[in-house]
């Protein structure tokens, strides 16, 4: 059976319009995952910037929510942030898996099943500071240490 699911705006790659009054990152994940559902999707697909910006008490809060009436979060992308340097062979990965580790936490408690590895800036290989090969090693090391 074929499902449709929708990333609810917000995420990195959909920047906020200027007009919008600025909500909590939890309201706004709240409100916009009930959009998208009552438009008629069957799932919502959540940046993890938007999670990971959560403090512990919204996290509490946004899964309360989701206990009384399933926000179907399925899928999360733009995975890692920019700052970020996944292809960069010299970089300490120490902080990016945990990081990680954090938002797959959530994921799993929010009912979240797909990893969506966007993160275009992120894994971005710089050739001038290292070779692509070297860059796609250390891109697939992270990927196997997740």
């Amino acid at each position: 059976m074929i499902q449709f699911g929708c990333a609810i705006p917000g995420g990195s790659f959909m920047p906020e319009g200027i007009a919008e009054v600025p909500v909590s990152p939890e309201i706004q994940i709240f409100e916009k995952c009930r959009k998208v559902l009552a438009a008629g999707y069957d799932f919502t697909e959540c940046s993890g910037g938007m999670l990971t910006s959560l403090d512990n008490r919204q996290r509490y809060s946004l899964l309360n929510r989701n206990v009384q009436k399933p926000l179907k979060i399925l899928a999360v992308n733009s995975l890692m942030p920019g700052n970020y340097r996944l292809a960069d062979p010299k970089s300490d990965k120490n902080e990016y898996l945990a990081y990680a580790d954090s938002l797959f936490a959530f994921m799993h408690d929010l009912g979240a099943k797909y990893a969506v590895f966007g993160s275009g800036v992120a894994r971005t290989v710089y050739t001038d500071e290292y070779s692509r090969e070297e860059g796609m090693e250390a891109i697939t090391d992270f990927i196997i240490g997740l």
